[in-house]
């Protein structure tokens, strides 16, 4: 294994997991996070630091039938964000869920990221969905997988694979 994907319900602590362990061990990750507000609004920001809740980080609304995803907008800032990914990085990707399903040029720079192995990547990923980048982000040889139940054993089992991911070297590159 090189790079881990919690995937689980709601609600679950899945990404908290995530932000704890890297706390506790002094990472500060490249990447981005999705955050969902009140009003079905989906924002994407930076994995670190601020979280901008503004019309220019907007990506899509969840609280209409179907959800609408700006796709454009999605590949501008979701490519920009992985663009800052250095050798030796902890990589964030909290979420990779369905809204990426159009957004190509994100997805081909996520399929790459997939394949260095001089950076570690820990993330998000629904189970429960099936779009070409997520089946291919599950199936990917480097990528495990942990389920993350919404109890305390389980949480503490995430927690314990984050801070193993972020103890582990990444190999440098060529």
């Amino acid at each position: 294994m090189q790079h881990l994907f919690f995937h689980g319900p709601s609600g679950a602590g899945k990404s908290f997991a995530i932000a704890r362990a890297a706390a506790e061990a002094g990472v500060t990750p490249a990447g981005f996070r999705s955050r969902k507000a009140a009003d079905g609004a989906v924002y994407l920001g930076p994995a670190a630091g601020p979280f901008p809740l503004d019309a220019a980080h907007r990506v899509a609304n969840v609280a209409v039938r179907p959800p609408v995803c700006d796709a454009a907008r999605f590949d501008a800032l979701g490519t920009a964000l992985l663009a800052s990914v250095r050798s030796g990085d902890f990589v964030l990707m909290d979420e990779i869920g369905f809204l990426e399903r159009d957004a190509a040029a994100f997805s081909r720079r996520v399929l790459a990221l997939l394949e260095r192995t001089d950076i570690r990547i820990i993330g998000v990923c629904r189970a429960d969905r099936d779009t070409p980048l997520l089946m291919r982000l599950r199936a990917h040889e480097r990528v495990a997988l942990q389920a993350v139940a919404p109890d305390a054993a389980s949480r503490a089992a995430a927690y314990r694979a984050a801070r193993a991911l972020f103890a582990s070297p990444a190999v440098p590159a060529p």
